[in-house]
C-alpha cells in the first residue's frame, strides 16, 4: 500500500482477521491442555491459561475497537465542526482533508456541494439585481400620479405577480381636455411580458396625441405587435378608450380584454363593455369596432385584468365575477381609491396563503355629482 492510508474497509478486515486468529488460538490451547492434561490435580492450572488467553483476546479486541471508533469518529468530528462554519455563512471554506478513502470522496463531495452552492449563491444575486433593475424600469413605464379628470374620481393599481410583470395601466392626457384610458394584459409573465408591454405602452402613447380615433390607434398598436411578437406568440388584450370629460363620454376599443364594469348609480345595475376585436397581436390588418358609453353622476367603472377574477385560495377555488360584482356593489358610494384597496382586500382574503399567480391591475372611474 506504500505511504497510503489504511480505509475503514481495511481496518475492519484487519481486526476481524485479528480477533478469528486469537479465537483459534484459544479453542487450540484448550484442545491441547484437555489432551495433556486429564488429572484432576491439573485443574487449576488449565482454569488459569483459559483465563489468560480469553483476557488477551478480550484486550486486544478492546484495543481494535477503540483504535476503529477513533478512527471514524475522530475525521468525522472534523467533518462536522467544517460543515457547521460553512452552514453559518463561511461558504469560502473548504472542509478539510482527512485521511482515509472513504472520507477523502466524502470531504470531496461536500466541497463540490459548497461550490456549487456559492456559484449557484452568486448567480441567484446577480439574477435578483436583474430582475430588481428590471422592476424599477418597469415602474418607470407606470403613472406616478393620475392626471386630473375634471368631473371624474379616479385611482389606479399594478400588482405583478414576479418582481415584474406584463400587466398596463396609463391615463394620458390629450388634447382639448381628453383623457387617454388604458388597461392591458400581455400574455406570459416576467420579464418578457413586461418588455412587450413597454413596447405597447411606448406604441399607444405615441399613437394617442396623433388620432383622434381609439380604432386608428388600435390598428397602428396591433401593427407594432404583429411585426415585433413573430413567432412567440405573444398577444396583448387591451382595453383603449378616450374620455371627454365635458359631454361625459367615453369612446372605446376593447381587443379581447376582460369586460370593464360599469354600475349605474340610478339603477344598480351593471353594464359590461364587452369587446370589439381581437386581442393585439392575434390577427394582422384587421379592424377594429368602436363603441361609446355616457357616465351620468354616480356611475363608477371598473377596469381590471383576469388576476383579479382568477385569484384562487387553497382549494383552487377562483375569486370569480360573482364575488368581483359582489365587491363592486358593496363600495358603489365609496371614493375611487377606496374602491381599489376594498377590491384588493377581498381578493387577498380570498386567496388567503396561497401566492399571487397572475398580475394584478385596477382602473377605477366614478363620475362625480358635479360638473367638470
Amino acid at each position: 500500500m506504500g505511504n497510503e492510508s489504511w480505509s475503514l474497509r481495511q481496518y475492519l478486515i484487519a481486526y476481524n482477521i485479528v480477533v478469528v486468529v486469537l479465537v483459534i488460538v484459544f479453542l487450540t490451547g484448550l484442545s491441547y491442555l484437555q489432551a495433556v492434561d486429564q488429572a484432576a490435580e491439573q485443574t487449576g492450572r488449565l482454569l488459569l491459561f483459559h483465563l489468560l488467553i480469553g483476557s488477551g483476546a478480550i484486550a486486544i479486541g478492546v484495543v481494535f475497537a477503540f483504535g476503529a471508533s477513533r478512527y471514524v469518529t475522530r475525521p468525522v468530528r472534523a467533518i462536522v465542526e467544517d460543515v457547521e462554519a460553512i452552514a453559518g455563512g463561511e461558504l469560502d471554506r473548504r472542509i478539510r482533508p482527512i485521511p482515509g478513502r472513504e472520507f477523502q470522496a466524502l470531504v470531496g463531495s461536500i466541497n463540490r456541494m459548497v461550490s456549487t452552492i456559492r456559484q449557484y449563491g452568486e448567480e441567484l444575486t446577480h439574477g435578483r439585481a436583474e430582475r430588481a433593475i428590471a422592476a424599477e424600469i418597469q415602474a418607470a413605464f407606470l403613472p406616478r400620479a393620475l392626471p386630473p379628470v375634471p368631473g371624474f374620481d379616479c385611482a389606479a393599481v399594478n400588482r405583478p405577480a414576479r418582481e415584474v410583470g406584463g400587466d398596463l395601466h396609463d391615463l394620458v392626457s390629450l388634447s382639448a381636455g381628453r383623457i387617454a384610458l388604458v388597461c392591458a394584459d400581455v400574455s406570459g409573465k416576467g420579464m418578457p411580458a413586461a418588455l412587450f408591454m413597454a413596447l405597447i405602452r411606448t406604441v399607444l402613447r405615441s399613437a394617442a396625441p396623433r388620432y383622434a380615433s381609439p380604432a386608428k390607434v388600435m390598428r397602428t398598436a396591433n401593427e407594432a405587435c404583429c411585426e415585433d411578437a413573430g413567432e412567440r406568440g405573444t398577444f396583448v388584450t387591451t382595453f383603449y378608450g378616450v374620455l371627454r370629460p365635458g359631454p361625459r363620454t367615453l369612446r372605446y376599443v376593447n381587443a379581447g380584454h376582460n369586460p370593464p364594469l360599469l354600475l349605474r348609480a340610478a339603477t344598480g345595475l351593471f353594464e359590461t363593455l364587452d369587446p370589439t376585436g381581437p386581442a393585439l397581436g392575434l390577427l394582422c390588418e384587421v379592424a377594429f369596432t368602436e363603441a361609446e358609453v355616457t357616465f351620468a353622476p354616480g356611475d363608477l367603472l371598473v377596469l381590471y385584468t383576469d388576476g383579479v377574477v382568477e385569484a384562487i385560495d387553497s382549494t383552487d377555488t377562483e375569486f370569480g365575477e360573482d364575488r368581483f360584482r359582489a365587491t363592486i356593489r358593496r363600495l358603489e358610494d365609496a371614493p375611487a381609491e377606496a374602491v381599489v384597496a376594498g377590491i384588493l382586500a377581498d381578493v387577498a382574503a380570498h386567496a388567503g396563503d396561497t401566492p399571487q399567480f397572475d398580475d394584478i391591475t385596477l382602473v377605477v372611474l366614478r363620475a362625480t355629482t358635479t360638473g367638470p
